[in-house]
């Protein structure tokens, strides 16, 4: 975390952060974790087993070198099948789960239920800013933070703009997913994602160069809105 002593990016009522961070899908997990996973609940912390009375199958599949495969299970623990399915999958590929169960409730007519849920790997090194977090936070107090008016953020708000980091490290398609409720700071704000050099891109772990969509925040990290973005920490924030 960078911090700055500019009195003009703080707010007497709130902490004031700008900062931009990596986003990572709902249901993600690093490929470290993926081959540790031995059950369900090592796939997707949110699954939970207490919620089955009985198992009738459990599917995974996933593109394999490009090839649709899938591996049949009957509970929550992975099969060796399973495991290896999952290790194998192609980098980006999504990991497809379909649980066919029946719930453990005290219904008389206890009909068979299904979950399904995604997961994908996220990537061993997030895209970086050049330079790094000082590089960063001397950006963003020129072509940001210098040119908005701080009054415009209030408590529990915070404003966010989605971009994307292609495997070439270009940045493209900003976009306002949370207003300022300002349109000139809204601009100010596209803007200054728009005039940003260049990043380092995202790397899977056999460096393979891929690309990630990534966050700028500005205003007040207590908002709810936090909850909707998906960001990996806090990232490098500019107070």
């Amino acid at each position: 975390m960078v911090h700055s002593n500019s009195a003009s990016a703080q707010k007497s009522d709130f902490e004031f952060s700008c900062a931009i961070h990596a986003n990572h899908p709902f249901l993600s997990i690093s490929k470290e974790n993926l081959r540790k996973a031995r059950t369900l609940s090592g796939l997707n912390r949110h699954y939970k087993p207490s919620w089955v009375a009985q198992y009738n199958s459990v599917e995974i599949k996933t593109l394999v070198n490009g090839q649709l495969r899938k591996e049949l299970g009957l509970d929550s623990i992975l099969t060796q099948n399973q495991l290896g399915l999952i290790i194998s999958a192609d980098d980006e590929a999504a990991i497809e789960i379909s649980v066919m169960y029946i719930p453990k409730n005290k219904l008389s007519n206890n009909k068979e239920q299904e979950i399904n849920f995604s997961i994908k790997t996220r990537p061993q090194k997030d895209a970086q800013f050049h330079g790094g977090k000082e590089a960063l936070e001397k950006y963003l107090d020129i072509a940001l933070l210098s040119k908005i008016d701080h009054s415009v953020f209030n408590q529990h708000q915070l404003t966010a703009i989605k971009f994307q980091v292609t495997e070439t490290g270009v940045i493209i398609d900003p976009f306002v997913f949370q207003s300022s409720g300002d349109e000139a700071t809204d601009q100010i704000l596209i803007e200054s994602i728009c005039n940003m050099p260049n990043m380092i891109p995202a790397r899977l772990e056999d460096g393979t160069s891929v690309q990630q969509e990534m966050v700028l925040t500005i205003g007040d990290m207590n908002s709810c809105v936090v909850n909707l973005l998906n960001i990996s920490g806090y990232g490098v924030n500019v107070h």
